[in-house]
């Protein structure tokens, strides 16, 4: 079997059906949008009615853990790229090889780019996933995820 068709669950619907027609978003959306924006994940574990849903507890703590981990990415490139492109000015600026210095200082941008065109491409796997009722368990975060949400 391919991993990535292994990391794709159907998870039952715990809903009874009269508790989900009560709420205002069906429990398919609520967890596409835990994967949008972080405060839904967030209403998703605090509303009763969601908490009982396995898809929509799981969805929430795995999008709280991918939505964290990208900030600290994000912190993490921002510290290496000024530490790289202040090495670079310095080395390459005093034997002014400025043409050369302006391709290495760009190397971090382009890396940075690709790693939020692909954080974003993964955001619309979950959130598309998400909302045919279906989750991807990623391959750390999903781990930790499906501790939290069985707790």
């Amino acid at each position: 079997m391919d991993t990535a068709t292994s990391n794709l669950h159907s998870v039952p619907n715990t809903n009874n059906t009269a508790a989900a027609q009560d709420l205002p978003v069906s429990p398919n959306a609520m967890a596409a949008l835990s994967y949008f924006c972080g405060i839904f994940a967030i209403v998703a574990l605090v509303v009763r009615d969601y908490q009982k849903n396995d898809q929509v507890r799981f969805s929430a703590v795995q999008a709280l853990l991918f939505q964290g981990s990208w900030v600290v990415s994000y912190v993490a490139i921002a510290i290496v790229t000024g530490i790289f492109s202040a090495m670079v000015n310095l080395l390459l600026g005093s034997l002014k090889l400025y043409a050369l210095m302006g391709i290495l200082v760009a190397l971090p941008t382009l890396a940075s780019l690709v790693f939020t065109l692909g954080m974003f491409a993964t955001l619309i796997v979950l959130i598309v996933t998400a909302a045919q009722g279906k989750t991807i368990k990623l391959p750390v975060l999903g781990k930790i995820a499906e501790r939290f949400a069985n707790r």
